[in-house]
C-alpha cells in the first residue's frame, strides 16, 4: 500500500504534482491522506475524482473539515468519500 499526503494548499500546482504521483504509482492500494488540507481547488478535486473512478483501490483518508466543506459544496461527497474512513 502507498500513501500520498495532500498539502495544506491544494492549488493548481498541487493538482499537477498529485496527477504525476498518481500516474506514476504502481500500487494496487493507494491512500490519499487529506488531514492537512486547508484550501482545495477544483483542479485537485478533479484529479481526486478521476483517481477514485479509474484507479480501484484508491481511498481518501482523514479529510479535513475544509476539504469536507469544499467537497460537499460541489456535490462530490458520495463519489469521493463513499466507503472511506472519516
Amino acid at each position: 500500500m502507498e500513501t500520498i499526503a495532500l498539502p495544506a494548499d491544494c492549488n493548481r500546482d498541487a493538482a499537477k504534482a498529485l496527477h504525476a504521483q498518481l500516474t506514476g504509482s504502481t500500487a494496487a492500494e493507494l491512500t490519499i491522506e487529506a488531514g492537512a488540507v486547508e484550501k482545495i481547488g477544483q483542479a485537485v478535486l478533479q484529479v481526486l475524482l478521476a483517481a477514485r473512478l479509474h484507479q480501484p483501490g484508491t481511498t481518501i483518508a482523514n479529510p479535513s473539515p475544509a476539504m469536507r466543506d469544499a467537497v460537499q459544496l460541489v456535490g462530490l461527497d458520495s463519489p469521493l468519500f463513499e466507503g472511506d474512513t472519516p
